[in-house]
């Protein structure tokens, strides 16, 4: 909240008026140019990445979000972790990657995702031998990845997989984000509700007229996206992506270029052998996870873990106290959340099977935290045209107030019930252009009487 300076009266009249454009507002989460901490990751996953990106001459971004979002959707709702009292977070990460044509993206995905597409296509192809020697076997379509599929679709799956987890992975996101954007629905409406219910383990009662009803008992999706430049920046414009907390559940990064062209840079050497043999051993282990759900355990946070956790906490706090960040805030209140969910996601590639048997340690936990700190910069760095046109739009309202009202300050109370700007407006604008705008407590001249709250333009 924007701290207000008591002022006297008679010095409010001699605060300066300025129509000057605004200057653009900065975040603090640092440069958005930065690479991606690889080494806030377990040194194996660290090595696989970087095995994976040499072999291929593709981006450590591109590759490493892969990575993750891959051996998110393997576990499932196999292993959760504490995240306060009576709570518990799983490792589902949405993670939505801008990049454009030719830079690698079904590369990436095609060998990183291997593991996981065999094991599923075998799971489908027992189930398909079942169902032809036994045409009344009742046992439902197993499969838990898609890379397109309606929300009834994702109910259904969600419904009848261990866990009630699944998974939509694509390394081309058009057509999806499409559905999303309910372009084939009527009224072209926004369908979020089962995603933003399935990234928080809300219960969710499905009902569809011809699909039927679907009761989702602590759903759990994870989500990976790579889509092109234009269409990440539809998904960002978009109002009810940010209205509706569906920014703030999102990892999102741009990839950036490797070189002028942007090309797809040239294969290097083959991917040592001992780290390809990770990668597959730790995707087993996690879809080991995601197939006992039903019983899965619950993971304590070391007491080094848990202090870093509240660190991070801390920080997340004091950050939104500093002044609000426009567009922002909701993505900022996630930042430890999301730090948990990676730092499982790192457990699990630190310990493999043997996971259940390690507490959460220091090390995940920090390294869970530094990444989601870099996913910050990337979201601000995204979401910043959506930020200044609506900062835009915002500063005119206020500036047409003031000159409605030929005054350099209105009250907070006028300004809400006769312009439409409410106090969180106010301490938006405040943030934004702190040499523009501000609030002050008028006193009285006398002393006596209840003071007013008023917003006023400072800048000259």
């Amino acid at each position: 909240m924007s701290q207000l300076t008591p002022i006297p009266e008679d010095e409010a009249d001699q605060l300066p008026t300025s129509n000057e454009a605004p200057t653009s507002p900065t975040h603090p989460f640092g440069d958005t140019d930065n690479p991606m901490p690889l080494s806030a990751m377990p040194q194996p996953m660290c090595d696989y990445v970087q095995a994976i990106s040499a072999q291929n001459g593709l981006s450590a971004e591109m590759c490493a979000a892969t990575t993750l979002g891959v051996l998110s959707a393997a576990m499932g709702a196999g292993i959760w972790m504490e995240s306060g009292r009576n709570l518990k977070l799983a490792g589902n990460l949405y993670i939505v990657m801008s990049a454009r044509s030719g830079t690698g993206k079904s590369v990436a995905f095609r060998q990183i995702a291997g593991r996981l597409n065999s094991a599923q296509s075998a799971m489908i192809k027992e189930w398909n031998v079942r169902k032809e020697a036994n045409s009344d076997d009742a046992t439902p379509w197993p499969g838990f990845i898609f890379t397109n599929a309606t929300s009834e679709a994702l109910a259904k799956a969600l419904e009848v997989n261990p866990g009630c987890a699944a998974a939509l992975l694509t390394p081309d996101a058009r057509g999806a984000i499409d559905i999303i954007f309910g372009r084939y629905t009527k009224g072209n409406s926004m369908d979020l509700d089962l995603y933003l219910n399935a990234w928080s383990y809300d219960n969710l009662v499905y009902a569809r007229r011809q699909t039927g009803c679907y009761a989702l008992q602590s759903p759990c999706l994870s989500l990976f996206f790579a889509v092109q430049p234009d269409k990440m920046a539809d998904f960002c414009a978009a109002p009810e992506f940010l209205d509706s907390g569906m920014a703030a559940r999102i990892l999102m990064l741009r990839v950036p270029q490797k070189s002028e062209e942007g090309e797809e840079g040239e294969e290097g050497e083959e991917a040592p052998a001992e780290v390809l043999a990770w990668w597959d051993q730790t995707v087993d282990a996690a879809l080991h996870l995601r197939g006992n759900a039903d019983s899965a355990p619950v993971i304590r946070l070391s007491p080094e873990a848990r202090r870093i956790r509240d660190g991070i906490k801390q920080k997340q706090e004091k950050l939104l106290r500093a002044g609000r960040i426009p567009a922002l805030d909701a993505v900022v209140c996630r930042w430890a959340e999301q730090a948990m969910r990676l730092a499982l996601v790192f457990h699990v590639a630190r310990h493999g099977e043997k996971v259940s048997d390690h507490e959460l340690g220091a090390e995940d936990m920090e390294g869970g935290g530094t990444l989601a700190e870099w996913f910050l910069a990337q979201a601000a760095s995204l979401l910043s045209p959506v930020t200044l046109a609506q900062n835009d739009k915002l500063r005119r309202r206020a500036l047409d107030a003031f000159e409605r009202r030929k005054s350099h300050e209105i009250t907070v109370r006028l300004l809400k019930n006769s312009h439409g700007l409410d106090r969180d407006d106010l301490e938006r604008l405040v943030a934004t252009f702190p040499e523009e705008f501000r609030l002050q407590v008028r006193l009285k001249e006398s002393g006596a009487g209840r003071p007013s709250e008023v917003f006023q333009k400072i800048s000259g």
